[in-house]
């Protein structure tokens, strides 16, 4: 892949990771220069997910501490962007706080803060990302104008992955 507007190469770390005729998703990721931070594209029965994937649990509660205006004012802006913690992911009680951007508040935020931090500081591993969602039937209505919309989602990804660092 290729930015528009830059001209250089998108490299994917690894395409079509894990895929086979049984696969009921196809994941490919991208490491962001300079950061800690992983693109990841990933296709499944639900639809298409475009996020960035935060794998250092304590840049994680500083971004959500010093970034918070811009974490909200980000999810509210598009109808289809998401923010998604996953607590406790070694436990079968694993939860999941999930906010698209019609639940997104200044309480729910507080909320995902808090359990977040908690569950770090209990020593559970977590999963923690920020992105788009486009839902099958939305994919298909858009038709051959859905890869421009995916490859805008990309972009600004990676311009909001520099901002909040």
């Amino acid at each position: 892949l290729y930015y528009k507007e830059h001209s250089v190469p998108f490299y994917i770390e690894k395409e079509f990771q894990n895929f086979s005729k049984r696969s009921t998703s196809i994941n490919a990721m991208h490491n962001v220069e300079n950061s800690s931070t992983k693109l990841n594209l990933l296709l499944n029965e639900e639809g298409i997910y475009n996020i960035i994937e935060f794998s250092n649990e304590t840049l994680v509660i500083n971004i959500l501490n010093e970034k918070r205006k811009d974490i909200i004012g980000f999810i509210t802006g598009s109808r289809n962007r998401l923010i998604n913690a996953d607590l406790n992911l070694k436990s079968k009680n694993k939860s999941i706080i999930k906010l698209n951007s019609y639940e997104m508040s200044d309480k729910n935020f507080d909320n995902l803060y808090t359990n977040l931090s908690e569950s770090i500081k209990n020593g559970k591993e977590v999963s923690f990302y920020i992105g788009y969602f486009y839902s099958k039937s939305e994919c298909v209505k858009q038709g051959k104008d859905f890869l421009n919309t995916a490859y805008n989602s990309v972009l600004e990804l990676l311009k909001f992955s520099n901002k909040l660092e």
